[in-house]
């Protein structure tokens, strides 16, 4: 099962992470699709390219805003749109699904998306 998940989502425009709540995002996981984003899957997960990093100036502080209220809520789920840059350097505007997983402590949250 989950060799066909992951067949599936790499062959849709849908990017997947597992990020860590902590400073500028950074993976623990992401879909080898991310090569459409200009990215490698180990520019992400080894630390090279933190998501955070990624995020248009002007909308990082809104995503974290989103983040930290959704959290507060006690919310499971949430979307938002923002921008992204590619590894190129292009701005694409871009729409995630996020889910919760972990405790409800802040500090050990991990968030699981689909972009």
């Amino acid at each position: 099962m989950q060799k066909l998940l992951r067949t599936i989502i790499n062959n849709s425009q849908a990017v997947a992470f597992l990020w860590e709540n902590k400073e500028n995002l950074p993976a623990d996981y992401v879909s080898e699709n991310v090569t459409q984003l200009g990215y490698t899957v180990e520019d992400f997960t080894s630390g090279k390219v933190m998501y955070g990093s990624i995020i248009h100036g002007d909308d990082i502080g809104r995503v974290k805003e989103t983040l930290k209220r959704n959290i507060a809520e006690g919310q499971d789920s949430f979307g938002i749109e923002y921008r992204i840059f590619t590894g190129d350097g292009k701005m694409l505007w871009w729409m995630r699904e996020s889910l919760f997983r972990g405790t409800r402590k802040a500090e050990q949250l991990t968030y699981r998306a689909l972009l």
